[in-house]
């Protein structure tokens, strides 16, 4: 999981921070070698995953349950590996990906919420419900 807010999206680019590239570096000092990280599709930047698939390959003999909490020492706080599962050689977190939900959150009030910053899309005028929400039609699907 993470919160993307300082990063460039999950993909690794040449001039910006990425989320890929900071996990790869943590799990190359884990591992003790160069780790290429597969990730189940493309964030843009700003973007924050509750939870995020990706895989990995490794001659490591370190357990997998003792990956995420080795790994977790070297990452910044706003990315956390929660579990660590070995899986057959044909998987790849893009291809094996059964299905993808997204969260769109919106809070509607006058006031701000500090805690709610880079989580929601701030909307301080009257909202009604479904289709007369704001971005209504286009949230709720085809019309």
């Amino acid at each position: 999981m993470y919160d993307g807010t300082a990063y460039h999206g999950w993909q690794v680019q040449k001039r910006d921070v990425t989320v890929a590239e900071t996990l790869e570096k943590a799990l190359a000092q884990v591992m003790g070698h160069s780790i290429k990280c597969t990730g189940a599709g493309r964030t843009d930047a700003g973007v924050h995953a509750e939870v995020y698939v990706a895989n990995f390959r490794t001659a490591s003999t370190i357990p997998c349950d003792r990956i995420p909490l080795a790994v977790n020492t070297r990452l910044p706080g706003d990315i956390v590996v929660t579990k660590a599962t070995e899986v057959p050689d044909d998987f790849n977190a893009i291809g094996s990906c059964l299905r993808k939900e997204y969260t769109y959150r919106i809070y509607n009030s006058r006031i701000r919420n500090a805690f709610l910053v880079n989580r929601v899309w701030f909307y301080p005028k009257k909202a009604g419900r479904g289709r007369d929400a704001p971005g209504g039609p286009v949230l709720c699907g085809n019309p």
